[in-house]
């Protein structure tokens, strides 16, 4: 799956330099083409689509896939996801997360995205903050201690805000991909918040 997901964020790259009229070397996100993807092709975005995405969906989209690809390398020990290994030659006894990390890892990025979704709501609806729940809810938040691009979560413009949102929600997609095997790979529903310890 990781070349799968490698070959998504590779191709939305490419899309978007070709609208900025830029070279691709350009964009932050340096990961290499992976070469041919033999397993998992249907979850390939498909060339049309691509070009139907407006500037901000390709935007936000590449920001998940590159949170899908992260958790991926996180998951097989790799420090620097924009340096990947050649995944296709990886031995089958590479060194992986055990479940009890990745059920961790899971509850941290569903906080840390209910935390950047309570920040949106907090900004942008002013009824909320007269709702005695909201205000609960509130104040366990700000017990969430986070950064967004090294700047407190709560100073950092809102397209960042959501930018950092979309790329936790495929974190959170993926490591529930990986924690359940009944479970498919972009499924409605495998990105939604349930219930958060501490609201």
């Amino acid at each position: 799956m990781a070349l799968a997901v490698q070959a998504n964020l590779v191709a939305l790259k490419v899309a978007w330099s070709r609208r900025a009229g830029v070279d691709s070397d350009l964009h932050p996100i340096h990961a290499p083409p992976p070469g041919v993807v033999r397993r998992f092709r249907e979850v390939l975005i498909d060339r049309a689509l691509l070009n139907e995405y407006s500037d901000s969906d390709l935007v936000l989209r590449t920001r998940q896939v590159w949170g899908e690809f992260s958790l991926l390398c996180w998951a097989f020990h790799i420090r620097d996801a924009q340096q990947p290994p050649d995944f296709a030659a990886l031995a089958p006894g590479n060194p992986f997360r055990c479940p009890g990390a990745l059920v961790d890892r899971e509850q941290e990025i569903a906080r840390r995205l209910w935390r950047l979704q309570h920040e949106q709501r907090f900004r942008l609806d002013r009824d909320a903050r007269s709702d005695p729940a909201f205000q609960r809810d509130h104040e366990y938040a700000q017990s969430i201690r986070m950064t967004v691009d090294d700047q407190d979560i709560r100073l950092v413009p809102p397209d960042a805000l959501l930018a950092a949102a979309c790329e936790h929600a495929g974190m959170l997609g993926a490591i529930r991909w990986l924690i359940d095997d009944r479970r498919v790979w972009n499924e409605p529903g495998i990105m939604r918040l349930g219930e958060i310890s501490g609201t």
